[in-house]
């Protein structure tokens, strides 16, 4: 859609703030749904719960060409959010359930980390594509490839024998989510609040980047595909690294709580410096590095936070996981419609990058004050790990 949109706007005469609120149906979506889409993680298992994500939002993506109004636009954006809040849940469901507790954070943020190389691969294909066949076959190109995709799933997961089946799903305990007990701490809402700045930085650089190199810095329809990439590369790099950086530090006599937390704190610190060298700057590519860097440490903190989560509870892993994400998701909602208005009122894209770096000053503070990586007391703090074959109705 990213790509997509300085065509989009064209087509429809929609200005920035138009297309902001767009962009930010998504987020509505997203967030209506998060903590819903947790549950069912828990309830149904993460498998289960990802491939019919998988199929609802590929739909999604093939209905995109359809509307000729923002408002049925909006519509189809906020289904793809409905179908997509599932995606961390049922994914960080399926990791603690699958391996060792000590292996947990290493092997969720490598697949973390996929959604951010999936940008990398899809942008500059997606520019190319538009540039070649017009904005609406992008969407239908990786509507179907998403379609293909679930099966390849479907039967995967079918043929695979491991761990893969929450080894708490026939407990009886497991069915009764505590939602309100969850509300009621401290540092799960840490979380949240923590997670809503890199989450309104991710959306903004994700929604409005192209549109920004082509219209401020005076980049072609193709080279913004390729340098739009460029921070989702960063993204892959420090999110799938992070696991190992925070379990390094304990191995070398660090504390828990010190090896989640630094990455947050120099994480957030440096969001704010990039931010604003890349909003100041006269030089487009000193831009780029600037934004890209951002990213990169937006990944980092992003995999610190779910690390943290599962630091928590793996029983109930997939509610406190949907409840960051419900929080969180109020950043994809205001970063798009926010930045949308500020360009579309004042002209200057610096002020949406001054913005949207001073948010991530959050972060910073609530990591201080909220957030603790210690076990939720009253949630069973452990779960059986065991092997189940996938069979018929499974």
């Amino acid at each position: 859609m990213s790509i997509a949109a300085p065509h989009i706007m064209e087509e429809f005469s929609w200005g920035a703030d138009v297309m902001g609120l767009v962009f930010s149906a998504f987020g509505w979506g997203y967030l209506l749904a998060q903590l819903w889409t947790g549950w069912l993680s828990d309830r149904w298992g993460g498998i289960k719960t990802l491939t019919a994500a998988m199929t609802g939002w590929s739909l999604a993506t093939l209905l995109t060409v359809l509307p000729r109004s923002a408002g049925l636009m909006g519509l189809v954006r906020g289904l793809l959010g409905v179908c997509e809040s599932a995606y961390g849940p049922a994914q960080a469901a399926v990791i603690t359930h699958s391996f060792p507790p000590d292996h947990v954070p290493r092997a969720l943020t490598v697949c973390i980390s996929a959604t951010a190389l999936g940008p990398v691969v899809a942008v500059p294909l997606a520019s190319t594509i538009v540039a070649t066949s017009g904005w609406r076959m992008v969407f239908l190109v990786f509507g179907a490839f998403g379609l293909i995709w679930a099966g390849v799933l479907f039967l995967l997961a079918r043929w695979v024998r491991g761990p893969l089946t929450p080894g708490v799903a026939s407990s009886g305990r497991s069915k009764e989510i505590p939602l309100l007990d969850v509300l009621r701490r401290r540092p799960v809402w840490g979380l949240g609040l923590a997670y809503l700045p890199n989450t309104f930085t991710y959306y903004f650089v994700a929604n409005w980047m192209p549109t920004y190199l082509i219209t401020a810095r005076g980049f072609t329809l193709l080279e913004s595909g390729f340098y739009t990439a460029l921070p989702f590369l960063c993204t892959f790099l420090l999110e799938g690294s992070t696991g190992w950086i925070s379990n390094g530090l304990m191995d070398r006599g660090w504390s828990r709580t010190w090896a989640r937390k630094i990455i947050l704190y120099v994480g957030s610190t440096g969001v704010v410096g990039c931010l604003l060298l890349a909003g100041s700057t006269s030089s487009p590519a000193l831009a780029v590095v600037g934004i890209s860097a951002a990213m990169g440490l937006v990944g980092g903190n992003i995999a610190a936070l779910w690390i943290i989560a599962t630091d928590m509870t793996a029983h109930r892993v997939g509610t406190v996981t949907g409840f960051m994400s419900l929080i969180g998701s109020l950043g994809a909602i205001l970063a798009p419609a926010l930045a949308g208005f500020i360009v579309e009122a004042t002209g200057r894209w610096e002020y949406a990058l001054y913005m949207t770096g001073l948010v991530n000053v959050m972060t910073f503070l609530v990591t201080g004050t909220l957030i603790s990586t210690e076990r939720l007391s009253g949630l069973p703090s452990s779960v059986t790990v065991r092997k189940v074959a996938f069979e018929d109705g499974d």
